[in-house]
């Protein structure tokens, strides 16, 4: 078996192969712990033996296989960590980054491996968010999650990831984000028929990005837009909506909207009134100084 087919199999026993390289098993209580049947852990074990990555001994006079590790399975954790955890100082290179995106990618490999991968993609989108953000391969995944944003922990981690990115964002390259990135989640925050959890997630988006400053008529339209959803009649004031609406328009406070938001506190229709004294509440702070 090729060293690729290997990592392959490791990748799909990831479970297994993590549990043993803590302590030695036999099968009965491997299962336990992965609460999996016996004859599946059985099989599993039988194909990474045979393949060299397990290895078993058996106590003198006794029935019970203790199975462990390789030394050839430690070698490739240990290559793969290395991968996955890019050094604190220096440059993160272009094949680590497509490495990383390969595993987020390959739904044959177990979660557990993809979301050890995925913990580490967003430490490197934290700390080198400008190499990052200029490959191609990463913008295509985030694209694709913004388009699709479901809610496994893979992806949640992939959002993360993007937001680290977006506060580490200069207006030098910014222009990916205001063309490809924008677009998807302000299209994703007008749609009503968005469900709950993506309509969320793209306000907030919206609002990272517009906060940014990198284009004055980006936070303009994102404001009122915001401000529109906010006092239009499907949103609840107590909502999960709703509190995100009210969250995005205090962090953009302005004269302007501190103004608007008092002319509706003065009109005649109540749910309005509410409202707007709601947002009022919170925009305060923009008469503080800070």
């Amino acid at each position: 078996m090729e060293l690729a087919e290997r990592i392959e199999l490791l990748g799909r026993r990831w479970e297994i192969l993590e549990k043993l390289s803590e302590r030695k098993y036999y099968v009965n209580e491997l299962a336990r712990d992965l609460k999996k049947h016996p004859s599946e852990i059985s099989k599993n074990l039988n194909e990474l033996q045979r393949n060299g990555l397990v290895e078993h001994e058996q106590k003198e006079g006794g029935k019970l296989k203790y199975y462990h590790t390789s030394d050839y399975t430690k070698k490739i954790q240990v290559a793969i960590a290395q991968i996955s955890e890019p050094k604190t100082e220096g440059k993160i290179e272009e094949w680590q980054i497509d490495l990383l995106v390969d595993i987020l990618e390959d739904e044959n490999l177990s979660e557990d491996l993809r979301l050890s991968y995925a913990k580490s993609f967003h430490r490197i989108s934290s700390e080198y968010p400008k190499e990052v953000i200029n490959y191609e391969r990463a913008q295509d995944l985030f694209e694709n999650v913004a388009k699709n944003p479901s809610e496994d922990k893979i992806t949640e981690e992939i959002k993360r990831s993007l937001s680290a990115v977006l506060r580490g964002l200069r207006k030098e390259w910014s222009r990916w984000v205001l063309e490809k990135l924008y677009p998807i989640f302000f299209r994703n925050m007008e749609e009503k028929r968005s469900n709950e959890g993506t309509r969320l997630w793209a306000i907030k988006m919206v609002g990272q990005i517009a906060s940014l400053d990198i284009n004055r008529l980006i936070k303009a339209k994102a404001r009122n837009q915001f401000f529109e959803i906010w006092f239009s009649n499907e949103t609840h004031p107590e909502s999960d909506l709703g509190t995100q609406l009210v969250q995005q328009l205090a962090d953009m406070k302005s004269k302007n909207l501190f103004e608007v938001t008092r002319r509706k506190a003065i009109g005649e229709n109540a749910k309005v009134k509410k409202k707007a004294e709601i947002l009022l509440e919170r925009l305060k702070e923009c008469l503080i100084p800070e």
